[in-house]
């Protein structure tokens, strides 16, 4: 499963582990600056086996294929603009295909 280090992801892993599923996850380095769910999601595999969970982590490296798209999530030139998504600035924050280049991995 894909695992973002966020609530969402690590809610599901946990549920998946209760129900008594084996799970391998996954996540990725894009070259995103917002490097701390994936701190996050290393901290709570280790947990996870510290207290008898066997789950496999494998953290993909995508940064030099994602360096290929303009964004400001990527860019360490471009700051992160705030605002509603919806406005025009937020633009800068897509990565584009970044969902379908994950899935397809």
């Amino acid at each position: 499963m894909a695992l973002s280090g966020g609530m969402d992801s690590t809610a599901l892993l946990l549920r998946m582990l209760a129900n008594g599923s084996l799970v391998t996850c996954i996540s990725y380095d894009y070259g995103q600056k917002h490097i701390v769910e994936l701190r996050r999601a290393s901290a709570n595999i280790d947990y996870l086996h510290s207290v008898g969970h066997n789950v496999e982590h494998i953290v993909a490296d995508l940064s030099s294929a994602m360096a290929l798209f303009d964004s400001a999530l990527t860019d360490s030139e471009t700051p992160v603009p705030e605002g509603h998504y919806e406005e025009e600035q937020m633009k800068q924050t897509v990565v584009p295909n970044r969902n379908a280049i994950f899935s397809s991995i």
